[in-house]
């Protein structure tokens, strides 16, 4: 049985930082597998390490072999949405595209991006690469907003703003 309690994780910026309640009578943990001492717990106000994109599941254990404690860390990748309406082209106003910019620091896979207008739920369907917008115009009629999200299955690693 682990005796490692009251795992958190602080996030600071490009730094990771794990604290516990260390376990009396042991000078040194295992995190993910990598030996750490008290004495560098305490210099150090816990373990640090390069905070890694996506869902990150730390183990601390009082020994190589056994079981642990384990912290899990998501650091979402952030996508800017911008939405330009363009109404009545023409000679036909039933209708308004919508010019939709989507940008992300890192890539980001196919059908994360969903879309809904009306009842009617769309996706994407395209990756968008880091440093690169993707760029969609969608049409709709004159009365119908459109609704931009995160699919469901991926909540846990992205965010729109």
């Amino acid at each position: 049985m682990c005796s490692i309690k009251n795992i958190k994780c602080h996030d600071e910026g490009g730094k990771l930082r794990l604290t516990f309640d260390w376990p009396i009578g042991v000078g040194e943990v295992y995190v993910n597998g990598k030996l750490f001492t008290l004495q560098e717990y305490k210099a150090r106000g816990g373990f640090v390490t390069e905070k890694i994109r996506g869902r990150t599941v730390y183990y601390i254990s009082d020994s190589e072999v056994a079981l642990g404690s384990s912290v899990c860390f998501i650091e979402k990748t952030l996508i800017t949405c911008k939405i330009r309406e363009i109404s009545g082209f023409g000679y036909d106003k039933r209708y308004k595209n919508h010019e939709i910019t989507l940008t992300t620091d890192y890539p980001v896979p196919e059908n994360v991006i969903c879309y809904s207008i009306g009842d009617n739920i769309y996706c994407f369907g395209e990756a968008i690469p880091a440093d690169r917008p993707l760029m969609r115009v969608i049409r709709t009629g004159r009365n119908d907003h459109i609704r931009i999200f995160i699919d469901s299955e991926y909540e846990m690693l992205y965010e729109i703003s």
